[in-house]
C-alpha cells in the first residue's frame, strides 16, 4: 500500500527551501582565508609572550609563589 501525503504536507514541502549546500560548508574567498590565517598566527604567537610579560610584572606579594 503506497502512502499518500495530504495537501497540508504537500503545501509545507513546497514552502521549505531546498539548499544545495549548508552555509557551514561554504568555503570563504582566498583573501578572507589569508586574513583569518594571519590573525590566527599572530594571536597564537602573542598569547604566550603576553603571559610572560604579565607574570614578570606581577608584584611580589601574597599572590606570588616565586618569593617564598
Amino acid at each position: 500500500m503506497a502512502e499518500s501525503t495530504s495537501a497540508v504536507e504537500q503545501g509545507l514541502a513546497a514552502r521549505i527551501p531546498v539548499m544545495a549546500k549548508s552555509p557551514v560548508d561554504e568555503v570563504l574567498p582566498a583573501g578572507n582565508l589569508i586574513l583569518f590565517w594571519l590573525q590566527h598566527v599572530l594571536l597564537m604567537a602573542a598569547s604566550p609572550i603576553t603571559s610572560v610579560f604579565l607574570v614578570s610584572k606581577a608584584p611580589a606579594g601574597r599572590f606570588c609563589l616565586c618569593h617564598r
